[in-house]
C-alpha cells in the first residue's frame, strides 16, 4: 500500500471542501487566477543546427502523486527563440491536456535550474501574486477537482483531452495567500511524513488509514 496515495484521500476529503468556509466565499474558476498559459513544444524530429541543448519534459515525466520525474527525462537540441519562449521557470503549474484517459489531468510544479522545456502536450500555467502554485497543486489532487476535469474530458478511448475552455470554468477554493501558504506548509510536512513512514511501514500494517488520519488531525489542530 502506497501511503501518499492513501493520505491523499484523507486529505481530499476535509480540506478541500466549500464547508471549511462560509458561503462559498472563496470559491473562483480557474481562469480568474491566471496570469499566463500556454502549451508546450512538439517534440522536434530533425537535428537543428545552431542550437540549444535541452531536457524536454514530456507527460510521462509528470507523475500520479504530484511528482515530477527527470531520470529519464530527453534531451533535445532547440532554437534560441523556441528555448526563449517555452523554457519552465521555478513555480510553473504542470498540468497534463492530452494523453490518454488515466493520464489526463496529472499536474505538477516545476522546480529545477536546469534548461528544460515542455511538451505539446502539457499546459503551462502561472498565477497570479495572490496565488501559491503549491496551493493550487495539491488541490488539482483531490477529488472534487478530478471529478470537475473527468467531466470535461473529450475525445476517443486513446486520446483524450481537456481544452482550456473548460479548464477555466473549474471551480477552485482560493483563500487569503496566508491561508494558501499555512495549508501548503502543513501539507508538505504531512507529505514528507507520510514518504518516510512508506519506507518504514511492512506489508502487515492494518491500520495504515487510521494513522495517517490522526496525523492530518494533529498537523492541523495546531
Amino acid at each position: 500500500m502506497n501511503l501518499t496515495l492513501e493520505i491523499k484521500k484523507i486529505i481530499n476529503k476535509n480540506i478541500f471542501s466549500t464547508s471549511n468556509y462560509i458561503d462559498n466565499e472563496f470559491t473562483i474558476t480557474l481562469d480568474e487566477l491566471v496570469s499566463f498559459k500556454s502549451v508546450g513544444l512538439s517534440q522536434p524530429r530533425e537535428k537543428k543546427f545552431n542550437s540549444i541543448q535541452c531536457k524536454y519534459l514530456k507527460s510521462n515525466n509528470i507523475k500520479y502523486d504530484g511528482s515530477i520525474n527527470f531520470s529519464d527525462i530527453l534531451e533535445i537540441n532547440a532554437k534560441k527563440e523556441e528555448v526563449e519562449k517555452y523554457k519552465l521557470d521555478k513555480g510553473d503549474f504542470l498540468i497534463n491536456v492530452r494523453n490518454g484517459n488515466d493520464n489526463i489531468g496529472k499536474t505538477g510544479i516545476f522546480n529545477s535550474d536546469e534548461i528544460t522545456l515542455y511538451n505539446s502536450n502539457i499546459l503551462r500555467i502561472k498565477f497570479n501574486k495572490n496565488v501559491n502554485p503549491y496551493y493550487i497543486h495539491y488541490q488539482f489532487q483531490s477529488t472534487i477537482i478530478q471529478n470537475q476535469l473527468d467531466q470535461i474530458k473529450s475525445g476517443t478511448s486513446s486520446v483524450v483531452n481537456i481544452s482550456y475552455k473548460t479548464l477555466g470554468n473549474v471551480k477552485l477554493l482560493c483563500p487569503p495567500k496566508s491561508e494558501q501558504d499555512r495549508i501548503v506548509e502543513n501539507l508538505d510536512l504531512i507529505y514528507l511524513k507520510s514518504n518516510l513512514l512508506n519506507e518504514l511501514v511492512s506489508k502487515k500494517s492494518a491500520n495504515i488509514k487510521s494513522l495517517m488520519e490522526g496525523l492530518v488531525d494533529i498537523v492541523f489542530q495546531k
